[in-house]
């Protein structure tokens, strides 16, 4: 996936990639970011048996071993968040690791996308060389985010970037194969833009939780 974000004078750039497996839930993914005000850096995260964990950039966990007066975050790469746990951070990623296991499925994503908006174009077309349907969808994102359950945290930046005056629409164009499974998905708006590419579907995914020593949590447990 390759990210742009221009906002109130702002910029910021978002690149990754790794496997993903939507039934059961699992996937390990590593990004890059980079922004206009020197933040960003590398992170991982690995979705395994219903648990987010988070390998953050050095001064990030840093910041966390301070807030939380916690010395294991500093010399531990990895911070697991158990969308069960009861710590504070535990908490706020419940309704992120619940977005991850149970709708976070592109299927589920164009769905949703066709019910808010409207498709403006429909073709036949190649795509490096496979046959694709290539669809164009105006999106309303005051229809999107109305259509997301209160629990999805994307409901609220939605609605959070609509207050901030931020665009009421987005142009989604969406390839699929013959099997009608998403090859690539492109996201756009006055203020940013989004591409997502999909290979190698049916291939088996092997995804672990870190080892346990490298592991932190919050609460040190």
């Amino acid at each position: 996936m390759n990210m742009d974000l221009t906002f109130q004078g702002q910029t910021a750039s978002e690149k990754g990639s790794g496997v993903v497996q939507y039934h059961p839930s699992a996937g390990d993914v590593t990004m890059n970011v980079t922004s206009s005000s020197g933040a960003g850096g590398q992170a991982e995260m690995i979705l395994a048996d219903g648990v987010i964990y988070m390998k953050l950039p050095s001064q990030e966990m840093r910041a966390f071993a301070q807030e939380f007066n916690n010395n294991e975050l500093a010399t531990r790469p990895w911070l697991k968040l158990d969308p069960n746990g009861t710590d504070p951070l535990d908490k706020a990623f419940a309704p992120v690791a619940k977005t991850a296991q149970e709708d976070d499925d592109p299927a589920a994503t164009i769905a949703r996308l066709k019910l808010a908006g409207t498709i403006t174009s429909t073709r036949n077309e190649q795509l490096d060389g496979r046959s694709t349907t290539h669809y164009t969808i105006t999106v309303d994102t005051k229809k999107l985010a109305d259509s997301l359950p209160d629990s999805d945290p994307e409901k609220q930046v939605l609605n959070n970037g609509l207050q901030a005056g931020g665009p009421t629409s987005q142009t989604v164009e969406v390839w699929v194969n013959s099997e009608n499974l998403p090859l690539k998905i492109t996201e756009k708006t006055n203020v940013s833009a989004a591409t997502f590419t999909f290979s190698d579907w049916g291939v088996p995914v092997s995804v672990a939780a870190p080892p346990a020593d490298q592991v932190a949590t919050i609460s040190g447990n």
